[in-house]
């Protein structure tokens, strides 16, 4: 990821010669080999700063597929919305 000195940003997409196993572990070789997007700019609470917790976003495709992988920080977890984040689990 780059930013020119009007704050645009590019980013990479790695061309992938099989698909990735989408299954929350991030073991796959992309995750070691390619430096991720991250220094994201917060836009809320405080617009333009760094953000406060790391994340960390690998773009990827292969022929059928556009892969988004995201590891994301969370330094103070009791502090998550467990309500709102719950994904399709009754034990959340």
């Amino acid at each position: 990821m780059s930013r020119d000195a009007d704050g645009r940003t590019t980013v990479r997409v790695v061309r992938l010669s099989a698909p990735l196993k989408v299954d929350g572990n991030l073991e796959e070789d992309l995750y070691r080999t390619i430096q991720p997007i991250s220094d994201f700019i917060q836009v809320e609470p405080r617009a333009g700063t760094p953000a406060t917790e790391k994340s960390e976003v690998w773009l990827s495709f292969d022929d059928q597929n556009l892969y988004v992988s995201v590891r994301a920080s969370e330094s103070a977890p009791e502090r998550l919305d467990r309500k709102s984040s719950r994904l399709n689990s009754s034990h959340l």
